[in-house]
């Protein structure tokens, strides 16, 4: 992978799933709860990915 590709990184643990995503260099961390495919992503947070590379 080299710098500045869109990226995005998936975990789900007990029902929840987070993610981490590289959008445009906009790091954006999301989550959501209940059944897959049926429960949309929720925004946390995001910043500006000005810190790497």
């Amino acid at each position: 992978m080299g710098d500045g590709d869109d990226y995005e990184v998936e975990t789900c643990t007990a029902g929840t799933c987070s993610r981490r995503r590289v959008d445009g260099g906009w790091v954006i961390a999301e989550v959501r709860t209940g059944p897959w495919g049926d429960s949309p992503w929720v925004e946390l947070t995001f910043v500006r990915d000005s810190e790497r590379g």
